[in-house]
């Protein structure tokens, strides 16, 4: 996240797909999907409820699916370094 952004580009894809204006999740200073999947989906409705249209459910179940996808994604990195260890790059440019 750059110095200028306010939330993280997961939660920005959030806030488009249940279109809240940008920014939105930052007034209740919720700065990524992360900060939203520490409340339980109960606790996160409860303190928003608030909002616009009764979004706050499908707000906390989009954050979930991308906290989850997050999560996988460095899972996967991490095994990928150590399948490969951490010369590998040096070894492969070596052989060339």
């Amino acid at each position: 996240m750059n110095m200028n952004q306010t939330t993280s580009p997961a939660l920005s894809q959030v806030e488009t797909a249940i279109r809240v204006p940008a920014g939105n999740f930052a007034k209740y200073n919720y700065y990524s999907v992360f900060d939203i999947v520490r409340q339980t989906r109960k606790q996160f409705i409860n303190a928003n409820m608030s909002w616009p249209c009764s979004r706050e459910g499908k707000a906390r179940d989009l954050a979930m699916g991308q906290a989850q996808y997050i999560r996988c994604l460095f899972r996967e990195n991490q095994l990928t370094r150590r399948v490969r260890g951490p010369c590998s790059r040096h070894r492969t440019m070596a052989r060339t």
